[in-house]
């Protein structure tokens, strides 16, 4: 099942503690990223366990393995326009974490993604792994 939030928010306290699961489960995000010029990338992401970024459709970082936190990242040119985006993630026990960041200039360590760059893809398209939820966005 994919479920769509507009905003995700963790509130620590013991009452939500204890409605998650805090070891076996996985979760998906996807949103639009929009960039204004064509770009040379750098996208990484730290995550304990393990943790895909796809862009349009393809995987572009995996570290899809069972790991204590783990830095994972990849250089890539992107075209001007908007693309999909997405960051799959599984915790199998013990310590969760995961951290996307990405770079647009190339003298510029990763820092998370600014929110002007980024697009909400609506609540509803298909779920296939080839679905762009960001098609028709500007």
């Amino acid at each position: 099942m994919l479920q769509r939030c507009r905003h995700l928010q963790q509130r620590d306290t013991k009452r939500h503690r204890q409605s998650r699961a805090a070891d076996r489960f996985s979760a998906r995000w996807d949103t639009c990223l929009a960039l204004d010029e064509d770009v040379d990338a750098a996208f990484q992401v730290v995550s304990d366990d393990g943790s895909r970024i796809w862009i349009d459709g393809k995987v572009v970082v995996d570290n899809w393995e069972k790991h204590k936190p783990t830095a994972k990242g990849k250089r890539l040119s992107l075209a001007a326009g908007v693309h999909h985006l997405r960051v799959d993630y599984f915790e199998l026990k013990y310590d969760a974490s995961v951290h996307l960041t990405a770079s647009f200039d190339e003298d510029e360590p990763p820092s998370p993604i600014p929110a002007r760059m980024l697009e909400f893809p609506g609540m509803e398209f298909d779920e296939a792994d080839d679905a762009n939820p960001c098609a028709g966005k500007h």
